[in-house]
């Protein structure tokens, strides 16, 4: 696996989730290259970054909140289907362009 990117939000259970993915790839017959996290729903650094950063799991980035992203999965639809001005779109766009 080149690039294995857990989505999480900043939570206690967000925080169990990510821990708990990153042991099953130990445990698993896989390699993986690159590991790290894209914050959902918030805007800026989650409490727990640091705890996984020292754990070497870095942060990729961060997707803010957004009403529209909530509307367009109840239709079927993911974050590429949102406009382009739309904040979520233009971070997942960001973190894109800078980790893959």
């Amino acid at each position: 696996v080149d690039l294995l990117c857990i989505t999480a939000e900043p939570t206690a259970i967000g925080l169990v989730t990510i821990r708990r993915i990153v042991q099953l790839t130990k445990e698993l017959p896989i390699v993986v290259k690159r590991l790290g996290v894209v914050w959902n729903r918030t805007a800026g650094p989650a409490q727990q970054e640091s705890e996984l950063e020292a754990e070497g799991i870095e942060t990729y980035g961060y997707v803010p909140d957004d009403e529209a992203v909530f509307r367009g999965a109840l239709e079927g639809k993911n974050v590429f289907d949102l406009d382009a001005e739309n904040p979520a779109y233009a971070a997942v766009c960001k973190i894109l362009k800078h980790k893959v």
